[in-house]
């Protein structure tokens, strides 16, 4: 099984053996919160990145 992560104007997708998924924006934010919370936790490093975005998600739920 081969899979990668494509990146297009229209979205994000998920590949799986050359089959393309479209992930919702929503599930990308919530995806993209989790990995740099992750980084910045893994490097001991406070998440400064985007992070006036993240906050607007939030306050939005």
């Amino acid at each position: 099984m081969k899979y990668s992560i494509r990146t297009k104007k229209d979205g994000v997708y998920f590949v799986v053996d050359f089959q393309e998924t479209r992930i919702p924006d929503k599930n990308v934010d919530i995806l993209a919160k989790q990995i740099i919370s992750y980084i910045a936790h893994r490097d001991n490093k406070e998440t400064m990145i985007f992070s006036h975005l993240l906050d607007e998600e939030e306050e939005n739920e």
